[in-house]
């Protein structure tokens, strides 16, 4: 499923997640915008981890989750490292205990589809 970030659409999630996770391995892929701010980021990706962890609870199999920073052109355009960006020592050690797994980060120009980076996904 593609759940939208906006706050008025999170009443939905649970009950599509709820169905679709307990026939199969999870692999989540969460989207974040690298242009927001590094705590901005921080707070939409606790959030949404945190979420999935409580849907997962009864999930045999350990949910690996992909963390992709959109708009990586842009703030390689402004001089920055897209990978500073988002701060995945602090989520590994955050979640990784919960029986979680938070696979990897991969920055990427999501507007590309033939793009490298969509290779590593």
């Amino acid at each position: 499923y593609d759940f939208a970030g906006q706050q008025e659409y999170y009443a939905s999630h649970a009950a599509l997640l709820q169905n679709s996770i307990s026939f199969s391995a999870p692999l989540f892929i969460i989207v974040v915008n690298l242009c927001d701010s590094e705590e901005d980021i921080k707070q939409k990706l606790v959030y949404w981890i945190s979420f999935l962890e409580n849907q997962c609870t009864s999930v045999a199999t350990k949910p690996h989750v992909i963390i992709v920073g959109s708009h990586s052109d842009v703030v390689r355009s402004r001089g920055e490292d897209p990978r500073a960006k988002v701060n995945m020592e602090f989520l590994q050690a955050a979640h990784e205990s919960r029986n979680f797994h938070i696979s990897k980060f991969i920055p990427m120009d999501c507007r590309q589809s033939n793009s490298r980076d969509i290779s590593k996904l």
